[in-house]
């Protein structure tokens, strides 16, 4: 009884029928024409299986379920045909809009069995799907995981990326907003193959050699080829391959929502980090805009005037030297940390994460860094919530 099934007609008598026949087995909704049928969907949706019949005033039942494709693609569909609408029903199975079409009159008994062949392709598809993001969010976090320790400065820039990404896309309102923000994330995984010395250059805005330029130039393909072994971040990989390329590369963004997702999402990326190195290097949110607004050739300007509406984040704060024994994933650490052979431990600006701070205390255990650090800690008003 937990997967509701939906039956969409437009004769109150035959939805009646059904649902009496059904009701012991499933939890059975009706709907009154194709509209009522969208509106259900939205409100109480998922649901399992959709059937549909075919002939219905207005929206008839192949573009209803055309629709429900479209909002709600997990669903298995199904549709109740007469002989005369076969060749439609056919045309409907072919273009992937139902799964199974079902003659009228049809018997409980066969539509019975025809709902429970939906609902197990149903648990196929959401079984597949919940597998598939688990892999995927597993794989992202272990990535970002390996980044935080092995390129601490790349780490701190990803999640700075990550925030003014997310910013950019809701402003946009793009669909399918997490392909860009794991993009941000993953941006700079391919500065692992980079000299900490380099990185550091690069970030405080010193003059690089011809060698660490070629280097650093090549991190976005190094990059794009680790992530596109991962299932379902194909698109994720080609947008951090073009990172670096400047708008006028672009075939078009005038309509950014028709616009290829790899091109926005590449674009975003390029407004972004650009717009990430001018505040680092001191410039202010509005100068930055202004800035990048001077060469509409490399930035989208569409992209670029989203950032004038970014904040700095403010967040009541107090900045104390605490023990490493005594710090906590909700502590930022406002100094670079380095091992006493000098190498960058931790990057200012840097979230403690469970993993970090392992690490952190492993260190501390071999007297390799200080016993104090200075670190932001958040202060909550503890009258609110």
């Amino acid at each position: 009884m937990d997967d509701k099934i939906l039956l969409v007609d437009d004769e109150p008598d035959i939805l009646d029928t059904f649902r009496r026949s059904l009701k012991r087995k499933f939890h059975v909704e009706t709907a009154l024409g194709g509209e009522a049928g969208l509106e259900l969907i939205s409100a109480k949706g998922p649901f399992a299986v959709i059937v549909s019949d075919m002939r219905m005033p207005g929206m008839d039942g192949a573009q209803f379920l055309a629709k429900v494709k479209e909002t709600a693609p997990e669903s298995v569909r199904m549709m109740l045909t007469g002989n005369t609408d076969i060749d439609t029903a056919i045309g409907a199975v072919n273009e992937g809009s139902i799964f199974h079409f079902l003659n009228k009159p049809c018997s409980p008994e066969v539509f019975e069995k025809a709902i429970e062949s939906g609902i197990r392709q149903y648990k196929l598809i959401t079984a597949e799907r919940e597998l598939l993001e688990k892999t995927l969010s597993r794989s992202v976090k272990a990535l970002i995981d390996i980044l935080s320790m092995v390129n601490p400065l790349a780490f701190s820039r990803a999640i700075r990326l990550r925030r003014n990404v997310k910013h950019t896309v809701n402003q946009l309102g793009l669909l399918n907003g997490w392909q860009y923000e794991v993009a941000a994330m993953l941006s700079q995984i391919g500065c692992v193959k980079l000299a900490q010395e380099t990185l550091e250059k690069i970030y405080a805005g010193q003059e690089l050699t011809k060698a660490e330029q070629e280097a650093f130039a090549s991190h976005p393909s190094t990059g794009a080829g680790l992530i596109r072994k991962i299932p379902r971040l194909e698109k994720v990989a080609d947008m951090i391959e073009k990172q670096m390329e400047p708008f006028g590369r672009f075939s078009s963004a005038q309509v950014l929502s028709k616009t290829d997702p790899v091109e926005i999402g590449a674009q975003i990326l390029k407004v972004a980090l650009d717009f990430d190195r001018l505040v680092t290097g001191g410039a202010s949110f509005s100068d930055a805009v202004d800035e990048l607004m001077k060469h509409p050739e490399e930035y989208n300007p569409h992209i670029v005037l989203t950032m004038s509406e970014l904040k700095t984040e403010k967040k009541e704060a107090q900045i104390k030297l605490v023990k490493i024994q005594n710090i906590t994933v909700d502590m930022v650490i406002t100094e670079d940390i380095r091992t006493k052979t000098g190498l960058l431990l931790l990057h200012r600006g840097q979230e403690i994460t469970p993993l970090l701070l392992e690490r952190l205390k492993n260190f501390s255990r071999q007297s390799n860094v200080p016993n104090e650090i200075r670190v932001s800690i958040p202060e909550y008003d503890s009258s609110k919530g």
